[in-house]
């Protein structure tokens, strides 16, 4: 089950990346945690509010729902290095925030306990 997610996560970074518009690094943050740390970096800072959004499924993918309860430490990194944490939505939804009009985004990282999701 995590290898397929880790194929579907990977086919759609190496996909996205034909684009040059994002650039995406996946690493593990060791070998013992089951964490994997997704990196996201946009072509241009964006200097606007974020919306992060993770689907709650892959389609084709009946083990697994709810992704987004796998996903935590959700930072944007700004050009100076700082980092505000996006906040994740009231109602519920799979969905995290930045409302910071004057923070300069650079670069978005989450991680993903993918030893958690294999105890699911």
């Amino acid at each position: 089950m995590p290898v397929r997610f880790l194929t579907v996560i990977i086919g759609l970074f190496a996909t996205l990346s034909v684009h040059a518009q994002v650039s995406y690094t996946l690493s593990y943050l060791d070998s013992t945690s089951g964490k994997l740390q997704i990196s996201i970096r946009p072509d241009k800072p964006m200097p606007t509010t974020i919306v992060f959004i993770m689907p709650r499924s892959v389609p084709g993918n009946y083990g697994v729902t709810k992704y987004d309860l796998f996903v935590k430490n959700i930072f944007a990194e700004g050009a100076d290095g700082t980092t505000r944490p996006l906040v994740k939505d009231e109602d519920g939804a799979p969905r995290w925030i930045l409302d910071d009009s004057g923070f300069v985004t650079k670069r978005i990282t989450y991680e993903v306990d993918i030893k958690k999701m294999e105890e699911n």
